[in-house]
């Protein structure tokens, strides 16, 4: 079996969520309008809250699900293409049972009624990054 991906590097804006979900459906607006079609949307680790956030992960980090509902409702709101579907992966720091993780995302994006859009694995790194080695 044969898919096509795509991998959009991105420069979030530090500890906005609503601004660098934006900027996900701005891709989704590009990816609708290729021929052909991706079918696997890569993006960077903490591609929805920036990098370096030190204290503030607990402030950006989200639910797994709040998230697949967010960026699914970018998808439906940003592609013109009828029973479309995307999978996407995505960094993004999770919280989980009270505790926080760095985290990737695996999900299938849909508008249509021939694929169900749904979670499929969410990764957690076993540490939140430490600074010192970016210092």
């Amino acid at each position: 079996m044969r898919f096509r991906v795509v991998s959009a590097q991105v420069m979030p804006r530090k500890a906005d969520y609503e601004h660098n979900l934006c900027r996900v459906g701005d891709i989704f607006e590009q990816i609708d309008t290729m021929n052909p079609r991706p079918d696997v949307l890569v993006l960077p680790e903490t591609a929805l809250s920036g990098y370096f956030l030190e204290g503030g992960v607990r402030e950006v980090a989200r639910y797994r699900d709040e998230l697949f509902q967010d960026l699914l409702k970018q998808y439906r709101e940003r592609t013109q293409t009828r029973d479309s579907a995307l999978d996407i992966v995505t960094g993004f720091y999770e919280v989980a049972d009270g505790k926080y993780y760095n985290a990737a995302l695996y999900a299938t994006l849909s508008n249509g009624i021939t694929v169900d859009p749904e979670i499929r694995h969410v990764h957690h790194k076993f540490f939140l990054p430490t600074y010192g080695v970016f210092d």
